[in-house]
């Protein structure tokens, strides 16, 4: 009672954090550290930020300003046959976020075309996917969903967790 998942994710290290006997995947998913998201293909910033904040004192800004599908992911250890329950909170500047998921080898998409479009607010998305491959290479995705326009967005409270 009285602890909340966010406080197990300001560690840099990956540990598999326990609550209620759930275990956590993603580390610093409330972007308190300034680390462990990296920019998938060019975004022009990848940075901790105070400027638009869902939770805690940071969340984490990627900005698309030259298109190029840029955005952040972060990778984590998933095991085949596996339901895994995700949520996070974007505020969505400008363009289009998408969000996808990769099986554990990297070879294919667990979530492949969720995008969204509704700007200058927080919005919550939560969802599941079930694991195809046991692996550690593949990850979740934030990322400008177009190559032509650009676009800027805000993540926090990235939570992945077995579905009990």
């Amino acid at each position: 009672a009285g602890l909340t998942y966010s406080k197990y994710l300001a560690k840099n290290w990956r540990v598999y954090s326990k609550i209620d006997g759930i275990a956590g995947f993603i580390i610093n998913g409330d972007m308190e550290q300034d680390a462990n998201w990296t920019s998938v293909f060019t975004p022009e910033v990848n940075e901790r930020s105070t400027t638009q904040i869902h939770g805690g004192n940071y969340s984490r800004h990627a900005n698309d300003s030259t298109p190029s599908y840029g955005g952040i992911f972060q990778t984590f250890s998933k095991v085949a046959g596996k339901t895994y329950n995700v949520s996070f909170w974007y505020y969505l500047v400008s363009g289009t976020l998408q969000y996808y998921a990769r099986n554990g080898d990297d070879s294919g998409y667990l979530v492949g075309d969720i995008h969204f479009t509704t700007t200058g607010s927080w919005q919550q998305y939560t969802g599941s996917i079930t694991e195809a491959v046991t692996g550690v290479l593949g990850g979740i995705y934030f990322r400008n969903y177009s190559n032509a326009d650009p676009a800027e967005f805000y993540i926090d409270d990235v939570s992945v967790i077995v579905a009990p």
